[in-house]
C-alpha cells in the first residue's frame, strides 16, 4: 500500500495541485492535514472526480484533516477520544484495506 502525507496549509489553495499530483503519484492513500476548511465548504466533488474517496474532519480557518483514499474507509473516527463535537479538527482515523490508518495535524509550537 502506498501511503502519502502533505500538510497543505489550505485545500482549497492546493487543490489544482493536489489533484495533478494524485493522477501523477497514484497513491492509495493520501493524508493531508492544515486543510483550514470547514467540512460543507470541502471540495469533495473535485477529488472524488479523481476517483477517490474522501473522509474529512474540517474546522473553518484552522486546523482539519482529511483521509483521501482509492479504497473505501471504515471504522471512521473524528477526534480524539473523549473530545466533543466542537472540538480542534486535528485526529482522524479509518481502516482502509485492513490498515488502520491515523492522520493528525500537531501544530509547530
Amino acid at each position: 500500500m502506498k501511503i502519502a502525507t502533505w500538510n497543505v496549509n489550505s485545500i482549497i489553495a492546493r487543490l489544482p495541485h493536489i489533484t495533478r499530483w494524485l493522477e501523477k503519484a497514484q497513491p492509495d492513500v493520501l493524508c493531508i492535514q492544515e486543510t483550514k476548511c470547514a467540512d460543507d465548504k470541502f471540495p469533495l466533488l473535485e477529488l472524488k472526480s479523481t476517483a477517490y474517496d474522501c473522509v474529512i474532519f474540517g474546522q473553518q480557518s484552522y486546523n482539519g484533516v482529511a483521509i483521501i483514499s482509492r479504497a473505501g474507509c471504515a471504522s471512521i473516527q473524528r477526534g480524539f477520544p473523549g473530545d466533543d463535537a466542537t472540538s480542534q479538527a486535528r485526529l482522524l482515523t479509518a481502516d482502509i484495506g485492513g490498515v488502520r490508518i491515523v492522520n493528525v495535524y500537531i501544530p509547530n509550537g
